[in-house]
């Protein structure tokens, strides 16, 4: 199947009326000239003859106000279905760092994780201990009761 890609450009709105016009003229070019001078006068009688569109001049225009009730800012601002959808806003891109500035960056931020991790293992840890000695202190206190 053969693809027109000059019927996708739109960058010449009339550009379809130019490529019909240069089609008859080529058609037009092609006939005979008594032909052609035939048919350019029976399109000129039509174009005579031919009744333009009713113009409507006796009506005239006239604007109206219309009432408008007052808004007391109800339930009349909330969409009709659902929520309406978040409209998202292009923010422009920064300008990239440099590299050195990127990895201590990212140094940075790996330092804090490894911080905080270390943290974390370290409060369990204790927690377990004291759970520990606590367990071992009661059983030690029960075994000296005996």
């Amino acid at each position: 199947m053969e693809i027109h890609t000059h019927r996708f450009d739109m960058t010449d709105p009339f550009a379809q009326v130019k490529q019909r016009l240069a089609q008859a003229r080529t058609v037009m070019k092609q006939l005979p000239p008594v032909q052609r001078r035939a048919l350019l006068e029976a399109m000129q009688m039509q174009m005579q003859n031919a009744v333009p569109p009713p113009r409507s001049t006796d009506d005239t225009v006239v604007m109206t106000s219309v009432p408008v009730r007052e808004w007391n800012g109800g339930h009349d601002a909330m969409p009709r279905y659902g929520t309406p959808l978040p409209v998202r806003r292009s923010r422009p891109r920064r300008a990239p760092m440099p590299l050195l500035l990127q990895w201590l960056v990212k140094a940075e931020r790996l330092e804090r994780r490894i911080k905080r991790q270390w943290q974390r293992q370290s409060r369990t840890l204790q927690r377990e201990m004291r759970l520990w000695l606590r367990d071992a202190r009661r059983h030690h206190q029960q075994h000296r009761r005996r």
